[in-house]
């Protein structure tokens, strides 16, 4: 992925990072992605709200027009050289991963692009696994709240519909002996 190859060709000083479910976005800490280049070399997000900041007008101007001559793509497609690179640890959905970043400072991104924020990025394995558990552990709090409550509702909402069911159940048998 071409992340830091983007960063450089376009001296780009914002933060670029890369979102699976989006592409590869120049951004902000606060505004993640005020552009995006989809994962096919294609500007797919552009903020209309640069106004006079003359560093994203021109960043904009530049990609447009790569994008047309293909050297966007090209760029996207780009395997990216690292100086040299350090170990960090992150967790996903219970697992804990090792990556790789240049920098271990905020802002920061892995050597696949992923931006590491301060509380789900260590330096240390045993600090990873740690947040993973507590990060679970709170998942399963939150979680077992918003069940039972949908336990309560639910159980609101079946004896409120049986209540309901017996009544119709009771004017139809009325009904029989009419």
């Amino acid at each position: 992925m071409g992340w830091k190859s983007i960063k450089e060709k376009y001296r780009i000083e914002h933060t670029v990072a890369v979102y699976k479910d989006k592409g590869i976005c120049i951004g902000s800490e606060y505004i993640h992605d005020i552009i995006t280049i989809g994962f096919k070399g294609k500007l797919i997000k552009v903020w209309n709200d640069v106004g006079t900041r003359s560093e994203l007008q021109r960043i904009i101007t530049e990609l447009t027009a790569d994008e047309q001559t293909g050297e966007l793509k090209r760029l996207v497609d780009k395997v990216d050289i690292f100086g040299e690179l350090f170990p960090v640890y992150t967790y996903e959905n219970g697992r804990v991963f090792l990556k790789w970043c240049e920098h271990y400072r905020w802002p920061n991104v892995t050597t696949d692009g992923y931006i590491m924020y301060e509380n789900t990025y260590f330096k240390d394995e045993k600090e990873a696994i740690k947040a993973c558990r507590e990060s679970a552990k709170a998942g399963i709090k939150a979680y077992f709240g918003y069940f039972k409550e949908m336990i309560r509702d639910n159980y609101r909402n079946f004896t409120g519909m049986t209540g309901r069911l017996l009544e119709h159940l009771y004017y139809y048998f009325l009904s029989l002996f009419s």
